[in-house]
């Protein structure tokens, strides 16, 4: 009974390093011309569902009073499944703002009114690109989680970037202090006028 016990625990842990090394993150470039490629995270649905019937398997194995022999094996993939968990929530969190930020630093009216935010957002930029770039290279998500320091890369993104959008409000706070029909605007709406600032007709 233990050796059948204990042959499950390795069939499942067979399956889960087996199921690991061909899963892929769904990719899509988004740019819009053809100088330039723009990667994003577009599908992260199997993945999910990957870490959710994993992790049932891993918490049930660490259950077991047959695991010993090979329990730091399941608790090695314990780790690496919670932290696949950990990276992808962060990356998307980071992939929304910069998504969002990207198209507003495109504009250069913009870029020439907030110098320092647009300064700090091209470092931040360059970086998330340079991650995209080495995904779309090698796409299977073990092996970009697997890269030394990309939680805490991630996380410094997201506190860059929620510094940046926090200095865009402000600006976009003094622009409706100085012309209050600007409140009635949205911040989309009023970065549109704001970006297109020696266009009076799109402004119009």
């Amino acid at each position: 009974a233990a050796a059948i016990a204990q042959e499950k625990i390795m069939k499942d842990i067979e399956k889960i390093s087996n199921d690991w090394s061909t899963i892929k993150f769904g990719l899509q470039n988004q740019s819009k011309t053809k100088n330039e490629v723009k990667f994003i995270i577009t599908s992260v649905d199997d993945i999910f569902n990957a870490l959710d019937e994993h992790s049932q398997l891993v918490a049930s194995a660490l259950s077991s009073r047959h695991v010993a022999d090979i329990r730091k094996e399941v608790e090695e993939w314990d780790d690496m499944l919670n932290a696949i968990s950990n990276i992808i929530e962060e990356w998307l969190l980071v992939q929304k703002q910069w998504i969002y930020l990207e198209n507003i630093f495109s504009a250069e009216d913009i870029k020439k009114q907030l110098p320092e935010a647009s300064k700090n957002f091209s470092k931040v930029n360059k970086g998330f690109k340079d991650l995209m770039h080495k995904t779309y290279n090698d796409p299977i998500v073990i092996n970009r989680c697997k890269q030394e320091g990309l939680l805490d890369m991630l996380i410094r993104f997201h506190k860059e970037l929620d510094i940046i959008q926090k200095s865009l409000e402000d600006y976009l706070q003094t622009k409706r202090k100085a012309f209050p029909r600007f409140y009635f605007l949205s911040n989309d709406e009023l970065l549109k006028i704001l970006s297109n600032t020696r266009q009076p007709r799109l402004v119009n």
